[in-house]
């Protein structure tokens, strides 16, 4: 969100000062979109205006904020703008987890009250409307330099079973541990992200959430993450030109075999070639997924092999490389073949990704989190980290 409210936050914000509440803007935070003062009570309100229903990534992100703040905050308002009612507004989940956490027995010592709510049921009861012919008196501070550039990185595939929509669930989670927001837009069609995440994530150790959409769902203007991910579809044409556009990332997953080399080779060529032809300016690069790195020599000639039949392109195009797996790969791990498993053994748990550590240790997520760090060092394209404040 930009230093200025948008109309319907705008219309939010008056309605609450006809109400008695005093509204200020502040440093710019994604938590939430403004504060509001009535009684001496401090109070962070949220707003969304998009069309998806908010699922309980939003909730937890939300909760968490109010737990742990340092801002005076007591209360919370989560507004949703998308339907009439909140049952319509929200997932069932997020409406129970809502209630729950009205209860300080269900929560941590350092618990605050938070509330859902539609326009016609913003506290105090039901206002008459949210159409005003001009916008309210808010005090901005001017003082931040309001978000940087967000970052759009689409994941492509030479052909199918190279882990392209695992990569890009898992590389979003990276992002999110690292701290950011993350959209992850679900263009291939099978929508498995979609079937999958359909509620969104929640990562405490980054206090950060991905929020899945489809393509016609998706309205930058209404995203507060800082990237975003897009798991393209296998036929590159069905992938909207407008969003290739976008990209300052483009990563090709494959696996370092015979069977990969003799297919893809060719095949990733290609690719970039297509990319290219809409997208001049991206960082394009291919990653080695499902690595297995027990068999040295036979790991060495392949890789020499891979250099091989890229060096020509490299030699063509200052923006593409083949990220040797000695840097940066994502190892073969059981973990990552069972991601999502929740969603087919109880449908009521919700679908997590292979970042639980097994004796200590936890190699997917170490890899995804090499691999952001991998992008950022060598590409020269960074988050914009002064709008991450979680």
């Amino acid at each position: 969100m930009s230093q200025n409210l948008q109309d319907y936050e705008l219309a939010v914000a008056k309605s609450l000062e006809q109400a008695g509440w005093t509204v200020t803007l502040e440093a710019e935070n994604s938590a939430y979109t403004f504060a509001a003062v009535k009684d001496k009570v401090k109070t962070a309100v949220k707003v969304y205006h998009w069309q998806p229903v908010v699922g309980i990534a939003r909730i937890e992100q939300f909760k968490d904020f109010l737990d742990h703040n340092k801002s005076g905050f007591k209360q919370g308002y989560i507004v949703a703008a998308n339907k009439a009612t909140i049952a319509e507004a929200f997932s069932s989940e997020a409406i129970e987890l809502a209630k729950k956490s009205q209860k300080k027995s269900f929560l941590s010592f350092h618990f605050k009250p938070f509330y859902l709510a539609t326009p016609e049921e913003l506290p105090p009861p039901p206002h008459r409307s949210l159409q005003f012919d001009e916008p309210p008196n808010i005090a901005v501070d001017t003082r931040h330099p309001g978000r940087g550039k967000k970052i759009y990185i689409g994941v492509f595939t030479s052909k199918g079973g190279v882990g392209k929509t695992t990569v890009s669930a898992h590389l979003a989670g990276a992002f999110a541990l690292s701290g950011y927001n993350v959209d992850l837009i679900d263009i291939d069609p099978q929508q498995n992200l979609k079937i999958l995440l359909s509620q969104g994530i929640f990562l405490k150790d980054g206090r950060a959430t991905i929020n899945v959409f489809s393509e016609p769902e998706f309205v930058e203007a209404h995203s507060d993450a800082e990237i975003t991910i897009v798991d393209c579809s296998p036929d590159f044409d069905s992938n909207p030109p407008r969003m290739i556009k976008k990209f300052d990332y483009c990563l090709i997953p494959t696996t370092l075999s015979p069977l990969g080399i003799n297919k893809n080779g060719h095949v990733i060529t290609t690719t970039v070639e297509k990319i290219r032809s809409v997208n001049p300016d991206a960082s394009l690069m291919v990653l080695i997924n499902n690595h297995h790195a027990d068999r040295t020599q036979m790991v060495g000639a392949l890789k020499e092999k891979y250099q091989a039949i890229f060096a020509k392109l490299a030699a063509r195009d200052a923006k593409f490389q083949f990220i040797d797996p000695d840097q940066c790969v994502i190892h073969f791990d059981k973990r990552l073949f069972y991601w999502g498993h929740q969603h087919f053994i109880n449908e009521q748990d919700r679908v997590e990704l292979a970042f639980s550590s097994m004796k200590g240790r936890n190699e997917p997520r170490d890899n995804f989190l090499a691999l952001v760090n991998y992008l950022e060092k060598n590409t020269g394209t960074q988050p914009a980290t002064e709008s991450v404040h979680h």
